[in-house]
């Protein structure tokens, strides 16, 4: 009986250590997947850094003509979330909401019978669907209708 019971100390004593090593190799795993998260945003940023210096995309045009810096546009995150959402706040407080660019893009339409920021998307749509900072930029319209040119900046008048 002692041994048997002693067998179950040495087993749960094994599986305890068992189950301690491999929460410590996680915590090791997570640690270094933290870590080359970094490395790759650091990469991201590095090379959104170079870009910069292409006059074309959006982020050249906003540091090189408006002497504007990166936090103008990311704030206090240089790594964009998916939807984007402080990067598009930022392109409101320059350039004003949905309504305000459905006016600004009327004024400047080649046709004025199509109004990018008036369309059938409405606000919904988000600034960077479109507007890509370090990319070329390509009007969403484009996707479905492709029947006309549309300039965008940072972007070339594709159909």
């Amino acid at each position: 009986m002692h041994l048997k019971v002693r067998g179950i100390v040495t087993r749960s004593s094994y599986w305890a250590g068992l189950i301690a090593l491999a929460v410590g190799l996680g915590m090791a795993g997570q640690a270094m997947a933290q870590a080359t998260l970094a490395a790759e945003d650091a990469e991201l940023v590095k090379k959104a850094t170079t870009d910069v210096a292409n006059p074309a995309h959006l982020a050249g045009i906003h540091a090189n003509k408006l002497k504007l810096d990166c936090k103008a546009c990311h704030r206090d995150n240089p790594i964009p979330n998916d939807t984007a959402s402080k990067v598009n706040a930022s392109c409101v407080t320059c350039h004003g909401g949905y309504d305000k660019m459905a006016e600004t893009s009327k004024k400047k339409a080649q046709n004025p019978d199509i109004n990018v920021h008036g369309s059938h998307l409405g606000p919904e749509i988000g600034c960077t669907t479109c507007h890509q900072g370090h990319k070329e930029s390509k009007a969403y319209c484009l996707y479905c209708h492709t029947n006309f040119d549309l300039p965008i900046s940072g972007g070339a008048a594709k159909k």
